[in-house]
């Protein structure tokens, strides 16, 4: 089953490892794993993502039933993206050999970390992936449950593996061991566990979400000319060619114009975007075969996600996972982080010369439309907020290597290389 598993690229391929010395006896054998990139959480991926790995895991369920196996678990840590952004299954550990007599324990779990996060997304908020960040082990189905408009039900997958689900969970509280029972009486069977099995698969297949036009999806569409994105992505271009190709970080991806441009210039590219629906159009254009070598994840650059659980150990911060990364590029996000968000100009520059050795950076002034609005309702307290104060900045902490203004716009478009890289 292994290798046909790595063969449809469901599980991530290991070699067998020497064994300690002396040989401990309750080692069988050591596996090592192909080390991916990058590593993700379920709460930084889009709709599709955690939909594709939810449909991945339930495969390799029904492969590993057929095999006389099963998941002992059903974890969304469990899956993993590559860096072309196609699923992949990490836990070889995972599989064990089916017990007839036992329950499986992963329908729970599945229904935590997956079904219901996955119905509130798509039938309450987008954004309701952020639950996992304080529920460990998934979305407890109570909550999950309370959270669902009542139209819910209707749905019968959802009735059954969510809200019966919490039902028969609150009155095993009351009377422990009746739900326990009656669950084992009716998943002994490999019939039954692949019956289960189908229904949630086609669950979950009829839960969707449709990003709805956002400032940010469509944003070059709408509102900047055809000249300014032209000469944009001519620039940028050349600004490609003299960075040696690596790992990049486009820190406001948007459409993803720019992130596929760094992919074609030979670039492992990181697209990341705080707008859901931006992030689940980028991975639904590299699903569908049309990019490669692109990364689409949900971030907040100003509140990017922290390290939880145990020692605040068991997931890494988001910055601890993008260490390495050799090019930054930051196209018109400057304005957002240093007026919306009220960080220094200093704090920025700071910040991503510790990150990067080169840096594609996009200078939007006062003048510009986008920051009158910014500040059309506050005060203006940012008087270092020009170009001569941006550049002496940055210039603290990188060789300024080229400036281009973006005309017809008084933008203007910087390639910097960190000082002492």
């Amino acid at each position: 089953m292994y290798e046909h598993l790595v063969t449809k690229k469901y599980l991530i391929p290991h070699e067998e490892v020497s064994l300690l010395n002396p040989k401990p006896v309750d080692v069988y054998k050591i596996i090592k794993p192909d080390q991916l990139p990058f590593i993700s959480y379920p709460y930084e991926w889009s709709f599709s993502m955690l939909k594709d790995a939810a449909l991945l895991t339930l495969e390799i369920q029904k492969l590993a039933l057929k095999a006389g196996m099963w998941l002992k678990d059903a974890s969304a840590y469990n899956v993993q993206f590559t860096p072309d952004a196609q699923p992949i299954f990490i836990d070889t550990l995972s599989f064990e050999v089916y017990d007839k007599v036992s329950a499986w324990v992963g329908y729970g779990q599945f229904c935590r970390h997956f079904l219901a996060p996955l119905a509130l997304m798509s039938l309450t908020d987008v954004s309701m992936n952020q639950l996992l960040t304080i529920h460990l082990d998934g979305v407890p189905l109570p909550l999950a449950t309370k959270l669902l408009p009542f139209t819910s039900r209707f749905n019968l997958g959802l009735y059954f593996h969510l809200h019966l689900h919490a039902n028969m969970q609150a009155k095993s509280v009351e009377k422990e061991g009746i739900t326990a029972k009656k669950v084992n009486a009716q998943t002994h069977s490999k019939a039954s566990l692949l019956k289960i099995t189908n229904h949630l698969i086609s669950t979950i297949q009829s839960l969707h979400w449709r990003p709805v036009d956002t400032t940010w999806d469509a944003y070059y569409d709408k509102w900047v000319g055809e000249a300014y994105l032209t000469l944009k992505k001519n620039v940028i271009r050349e600004y490609l060619r003299q960075i040696p190709p690596g790992k990049l970080l486009d820190l406001g991806a948007n459409d993803g114009t720019f992130s596929f441009l760094a992919a074609e210039a030979g670039h492992q590219v990181g697209a990341f975007d705080i707008d859901p629906a931006c992030v689940e159009k980028n991975y639904l254009t590299i699903k569908h075969g049309k990019q490669h070598a692109v990364f689409p994840l949900l971030v907040n650059l100003v509140n990017s996600a922290p390290g939880i659980g145990w020692r605040n150990t068991e997931r890494t911060s988001l910055l601890q996972r993008i260490e390495g990364y050799t090019t930054g590029m930051a196209l018109a996000i400057v304005h957002h982080i240093c007026i919306a968000n009220n960080i220094p100009l200093a704090s920025l520059a700071s910040f991503l010369a510790d990150m990067f050795p080169h840096l594609i950076i996009e200078f939007v002034p006062k003048s510009d439309e986008k920051v009158k609005i910014l500040l059309e309702h506050r005060d203006d307290l940012f008087e270092e907020y020009t170009v001569g104060g941006f550049e002496a900045t940055f210039c603290r902490h990188f060789h300024l290597v080229a400036k281009t203004a973006l005309a017809p716009t008084e933008r203007i478009l910087y390639l910097f290389k960190r000082l002492h890289a």
